[in-house]
């Protein structure tokens, strides 16, 4: 794993970042360590809470991070922390009983996979857009419906240089 240290210019563009359409309300993120406060600390511009949580933290880039919520939880591999294109792809489980039935790309809420996925099983769903929200900084969003809640969801990325860019949180909400 590589542990790559952020500059602090680069994170300054958080406070500029557009984040999906979503209610002010609290979202649950595993956050890279080294820059969780600057995170936390840049949302109460764009009106939403992303609470760094200490057990979801990970403290290398290029480290696979999960956040689960009641029904719903979500997982980015290793192989997809560090992006040097603009797709990805986020995996789902559904949990307490509960069917995941879709999973929709944030941006523009295209539905890129709809089925009945039991909370046994994981589903891999391919074809998130990264997109490039501010200099240094990208996002992919996304929603996902289970039979029991509706979640929605934010990737954040930022530039590593040459091309590639590493996942600093990932953050989830009840819709």
């Amino acid at each position: 794993m590589n542990k790559t240290l952020i500059s602090s210019t680069a994170f300054a563009v958080f406070t500029a970042i557009a984040l999906p359409t979503l209610a002010a309300e609290d979202l649950k993120c595993g956050c890279y360590a080294p820059v969780e406060d600057k995170i936390a600390a840049a949302n109460p511009v764009n009106g939403y809470n992303l609470n760094c949580e200490s057990n979801d933290r990970f403290t290398e880039t290029g480290t696979a991070v999960s956040v689960q919520k009641s029904d719903l939880k979500v997982y980015v591999g290793a192989n997809g922390a560090i992006q040097g294109d603009n797709d990805m792809n986020i995996t789902f489980r559904s949990r307490n009983k509960e069917y995941l039935v879709a999973a929709y790309d944030g941006s523009d809420k295209h539905l890129l996979w709809g089925g009945m996925k039991n909370d046994n099983n994981d589903q891999q769903v391919d074809g998130f857009r990264i997109k490039n929200v501010s200099e240094g900084t990208w996002t992919a969003s996304f929603q996902a419906d289970t039979t029991g809640k509706n979640y929605k969801g934010v990737v954040l990325f930022n530039d590593l240089g040459n091309g590639k860019k590493t996942m600093t949180a990932l953050c989830l909400r009840d819709h």
